[in-house]
């Protein structure tokens, strides 16, 4: 094979990239595009791209982003390697390629706070840095800032008119600011532009879930998980969005089916295939349905990430998790770990947040309802800072509601649920759970009208029978 001068080249966004050939610049574009749209086979284009320009700099920076997108131990010890190659004589390069390539580094270091403002920097003086706005627009997400997110999103929106993993981005952005009408509008106009992105998919479940909308989401996604074997991991996150919306509509065997067979692998110990499993689990329980075989098979999984460097969003599952599978000890070794964190002087979230919300996780399946509500009422406006979806955080507030009614706080109660059915008033789950506390309070014919209004609804969602015949005759266990 001949060898080839470096030469700086524009990448399929416009922007210079040093590389030997059109060849090895054709695989790193398409390793770009297939990060954006998280494809399965994104390592291969970049390693092509180095098999055929061995110093290509930036295809090795890249790896190691899509390794750091998958979280596990393995992986993020290739993304460091990726990034010590990347960043070892780049003197060569141009100041962009410097700037990204020692943004990503700041990334894989844990450095959130320069890797935030350089990555912010640079976007500001060059809005077709997609890459860098995916990784700015996570970094966001996972700090509970989804007005930093959408801003973000709303300044270089422009340049991304016909770009459907930008405009995704853009509609997730609206959807977690609450602006639904405009979230579903642009998602849909991305997805008419490319039906196989999946980010896009992924917003539009979340308006749909969001707004009530759980057929209409069953169906978006029974139609497109097809198209999504090409995406890899996030494939699983697919599965769970379609498991919410089977369980919201009371077809608790379906979704338990599902999950069972084309969820995540319970042994891969993957934090974001974790966290999924977590909380739908977490789910299946509070609403009358014991997993013990699956908590059993996550276990071993659970206890080999409590040691892993994470978010703590993640941090605050691998708790839940730990909770959930009734390894009580485990749970209070880890939350030992989270206060032996905290500065007194400074104690910021993860002392404000962090450490009483795992209190509170223990003091429920320690059976110490009261001591739950005490611990996480006052914090739950605030859970929104450990990072993730709304539809992901819900589950602590799922497990306050709980915790409210088991301890007869039932006005406290009411004000949780009322407020999670503000944008979904049509939610069985919540209908069944007020049902329970305006009885709890003896209030006999609004608690009558709460379970007549859910078994309607259910009975149209196609509900299992099971669950229509508990309605009839007692108050389900539901949230």
């Amino acid at each position: 094979m001949a060898v080839h001068e470096a030469q700086v080249l524009p990448d399929s966004y416009g922007l210079p990239v040093t590389i030997r050939s059109h060849e090895a610049l054709e695989w790193y574009n398409r390793g770009i595009q297939g990060l954006l749209g998280f494809h399965q086979d994104t390592p291969e284009c970049f390693q092509r791209a180095l098999a055929l320009d061995p110093t290509c700099k930036m295809a090795s920076g890249h790896l190691g982003a899509y390794y750091l997108m998958e979280e596990t131990e393995e992986a993020v010890a290739r993304a460091r390697e990726c990034f010590a190659h990347a960043c070892d004589g780049m003197a060569t390069l141009t100041d962009r390629e410097r700037e990204v390539l020692t943004s990503l580094q700041l990334l894989a270091q844990g450095k959130g706070q320069e890797a935030v403002a350089r990555m912010s920097a640079a976007i500001q003086q060059r809005p077709r840095e997609a890459i860098l706005v995916q990784k700015l627009c996570f970094a966001y997400f996972m700090q509970g800032a989804p007005e930093k997110m959408r801003d973000l999103m709303a300044s270089v929106i422009a340049h991304y008119d016909t770009d459907s993993y930008l405009l995704g981005m853009y509609s997730f952005s609206l959807e977690e600011t609450r602006d639904f009408a405009r979230a579903f509008e642009i998602g849909q106009r991305a997805l008419a532009l490319n039906p196989r992105d999946v980010w896009t998919l992924h917003a539009l479940a979340h308006v749909h879930y969001e707004t009530g909308a759980f057929a209409a989401g069953t169906h978006l996604l029974t139609d497109a998980l097809p198209r999504c074997d090409h995406v890899g991991f996030f494939r699983n996150h697919i599965v769970w969005h379609l498991c919410l919306f089977l369980w919201e509509q009371g077809r608790y065997q379906q979704a338990l089916d599902l999950y069972r067979h084309q969820g995540a692998d319970p042994t891969i110990p993957s934090p974001p295939n974790v966290v999924d499993t977590v909380s739908l689990l977490w789910r299946f329980n509070l609403t009358g349905r014991p997993t013990p075989a699956e908590w059993h098979a996550l276990t071993p999984t659970l206890l080999r990430l409590q040691t892993l460097p994470t978010y703590l969003f993640n941090q605050m599952h691998l708790a839940l998790g730990l909770v959930g599978a009734n390894c009580l000890a485990q749970a209070m070794e880890y939350l030992e770990g989270l206060r032996k964190r905290v500065r007194p002087e400074r104690p910021g979230i993860v002392g404000e947040v962090g450490v009483p919300l795992v209190e509170g996780l223990i003091a429920y399946a320690s059976g110490d309802y009261a001591r739950a509500v005490d611990l996480i009422l006052p914090i739950k406006d605030r859970i929104i800072a450990i990072g993730g979806s709304h539809a992901q955080r819900e589950i602590f507030l799922d497990i306050l509601a709980a915790a409210c009614l088991r301890a007869h706080a039932y006005d406290e109660a009411i004000a949780i649920l009322e407020e999670k059915r503000r944008y979904r008033p049509h939610r069985p789950l919540a209908l069944l759970a007020l049902a329970q506390a305006h009885a709890g309070k003896g209030e006999s014919t609004r608690a009558a009208e709460c379970r007549t209004v859910a078994q309607r609804l259910w009975q149209e969602m196609g509900a299992d029978a099971a669950l229509l015949t508990q309605i009839g005759t007692a108050p389900a266990p539901v949230l």
